[in-house]
């Protein structure tokens, strides 16, 4: 079951329950202080469901999404990381994007993320719920 949890106009959080993950579709360019907030908000509702799951992923939908910008690319590796794997979130997937921008965020991300963070990169949406499920049995 896939229930809406979060909705703005450049963005959606839905949580499945089969996986579970929460999924993010940015549906067009996110000013930096919307980035952050529904970051944010995944986050703390990741980690209720966590507890209730004993794991969580996110997965990220950038298909349609416009570029993000250095300083969110930043915060996202300096501090929304850090917390995400101290509240039990270990894996991230990305749906690739015809965006380049979008993917070279991606590929940063995957970078520098920090250790205990494993990231993946897919054709769609379905291949990263596969893949979630997969390494989580």
């Amino acid at each position: 079951m896939i229930t809406r949890i979060y909705e703005r106009e450049c963005v959606t959080l839905d949580y499945d329950t089969s996986v579970p993950c929460v999924i993010s579709t940015s549906l067009k360019f996110m000013m930096p202080e919307e980035f952050k907030a529904h970051l944010d908000f995944g986050l703390e509702f990741m980690k209720e469901k966590v507890k209730e799951t004993g794991k969580m992923m996110w997965l990220s939908d950038g298909t349609l999404a416009g570029a993000v910008d250095e300083e969110g690319i930043k915060w996202v590796i300096e501090d929304w990381t850090p917390r995400a794997i101290a509240a039990g979130i270990k894996y991230v997937g990305f749906v690739i994007t015809e965006n380049e921008w979008v993917n070279l965020a991606a590929e940063e991300y995957r970078e520098t993320a920090k250790e205990g963070m494993t990231t993946g990169y897919f054709k769609d949406v379905e291949s990263v719920k596969k893949w979630f499920r997969e390494i989580t049995r």
